[in-house]
C-alpha cells in the first residue's frame, strides 16, 4: 500500500474503509498510529505478506476486515490488544498457523469469519471459550470434522 505516511497525519480519523481500491503490497505497520481507529476496511484488495503485528496497537479498533487479500502467515498473537474488537474478519486469505490463544482478551468479539483461510486449524481454549460467550457468526469453512466436533460440543456444554 503506497504513501501510508500520509494517512497517520490523520490523528483523529475513526474510519478508513479502501475497500476494492486495488491496492497492493503489505498492510502498512505505520497505520497502527492512527489510535483513534475503530474501522479498518482493507477487503477486496491485492495485499500481500503478513498481518503486520502492529495491528495489536489499535485499541479502539471494533472491526478489522482484510479478507479477499492474499495475506500470508499466522494471524499476530497482538491481536489480543485490541480489546475492543468486535468483529474480525480475515476470509479468503493464505494465512496459515493457529488461531492465537491472546484473541480470548477480545471479549467484544462477537463475528469471526475465517472462511477459506489455509489456517490448519487449532483451536485454542481461548477461543473455544469466546464461541461459548455469545459468538454470533462463526464461519469457519473447510476445516476438518474433528474441529466441528469440537466447536458443537463447546457450544453445548456452555447451556449447562
Amino acid at each position: 500500500m503506497r504513501r501510508p505516511l500520509q494517512l497517520i497525519k490523520l490523528a483523529q480519523l475513526q474510519t478508513l474503509y479502501l475497500n476494492g481500491n486495488s491496492l497492493t503490497g503489505s498492510v502498512p505497520p505505520q497505520l497502527s498510529k492512527l489510535a483513534k481507529l475503530q474501522l479498518l476496511a482493507l477487503r477486496s484488495n491485492s495485499l500481500t505478506d503478513s498481518m503486520p503485528p502492529q495491528l495489536g496497537k489499535l485499541a479502539q479498533l471494533q472491526t478489522l476486515d482484510l479478507s479477499y487479500n492474499q495475506l500470508e502467515g499466522p494471524i499476530p498473537e497482538s491481536i489480543g490488544t485490541c480489546i475492543s474488537l468486535k468483529e474480525l474478519k480475515l476470509q479468503n486469505n493464505q494465512l496459515s498457523g493457529a488461531i492465537p490463544e491472546s484473541i480470548g482478551a477480545c471479549t467484544e468479539l462477537k463475528t469471526y469469519i475465517l472462511v477459506c483461510c489455509k489456517l490448519p486449524f487449532s483451536l485454542t481454549v481461548s477461543f473455544l471459550r469466546k464461541i461459548r460467550e455469545g459468538t454470533r457468526d462463526l464461519r469457519l469453512q473447510r476445516i476438518p470434522f474433528q474441529l466441528v466436533l469440537q466447536i458443537f460440543q463447546a457450544q453445548h456444554f456452555a447451556r449447562w
